[in-house]
């Protein structure tokens, strides 16, 4: 069974009286039959072990991904529903995404972070803006070390609704975060949007410093994807992490009339 429990005012952890050591190792077990390739077996592990432990939020994040990765989209979206819905539907009365915290460092809280991010990923994907808009702001508030990097899939959704405000809004809360494109950019960007040229000036100045291969992405002609040195791997200030921005945020840069000419006059 599912609770969560408050451990001081407003701090939550997340418990499974179910759970055991055991559990652990059935799903290492299932995934490591995954990579090599015994897709069957490792399904059948997992759903014995969800038979056996209906909460087992892990459980049912893992068969999504082996679902997803056999290309077979409904089973996963499923799976993944179903795995957030184990602690959405756990949610006490007195809980609320505005206040309270769920630490990331509190292990218990995991699973179900991981579940709900991946949902709002599946919502992202399905261009239901306003669900994944709503994901990633509750993470985000309630997990503010935002370990799973939710505040990086934020501006693109504000910016497909026009809320630039809301853009600006977030990358003041997350200003230190120099490193991060989607925030370092993403923020003189909304501000030229606003006309607000002058403030946004010194922002993409700074995201140049920062991060100058991104400026030379936005600014090519021609984009090729780089080859990738580490599979599932993006250094930060590399190649592979401009071309990345520029996939899924160039589009912005390139709406405006006069966003890229400032980038190009802005030395």
């Amino acid at each position: 069974m599912i609770k969560f429990i408050e451990i001081d005012d407003n701090e939550w952890m997340i418990e499974d009286s179910s759970e055991s050591l055991d559990d652990f190792d059935i799903i290492e077990e299932a995934m490591c039959l995954w990579e090599e390739n015994q897709d069957a077996l490792a399904k059948r592990k997992l759903k014995d072990l969800i038979t056996k432990k209906p909460t087992n939020i892990d459980a049912y994040l893992n068969l999504a991904s082996i679902f997803e990765n056999d290309g077979d989209e409904k089973e996963a979206i499923s799976y993944s529903q179903k795995a957030a819905d184990i602690g959405l539907k756990a949610l006490p009365k007195k809980f609320s995404w505005k206040t309270a915290n769920l630490n990331w460092y509190i292990h218990e809280n995991r699973p179900f972070l991981r579940a709900y991010h991946n949902l709002g990923l599946w919502y992202q994907q399905q261009e239901k803006l306003d669900k994944a808009l709503e994901v990633f702001s509750n993470l985000i508030s309630v997990c503010p070390t935002d370990n799973l990097g939710s505040r990086t899939l934020i501006p693109s959704l504000l910016f497909e609704k026009k809320d630039y405000s809301a853009i600006i809004k977030l990358c003041e809360n997350f200003i230190e975060d120099e490193l991060t494109p989607e925030i370092s950019y993403s923020h003189p960007l909304a501000l030229i949007y606003l006309d607000e040229i002058e403030k946004a000036k010194p922002l993409i100045k700074q995201a140049q410093d920062n991060l100058p291969l991104v400026a030379k992405e936005l600014l090519k002609k021609r984009h090729k994807k780089p080859k990738t040195e580490m599979e599932g791997y993006i250094a930060i200030g590399g190649h592979e992490q401009a071309y990345l921005y520029w996939q899924n945020h160039g589009k912005y840069w390139s709406n405006n009339p006069h966003a890229l000419e400032i980038m190009t006059n802005n030395k």
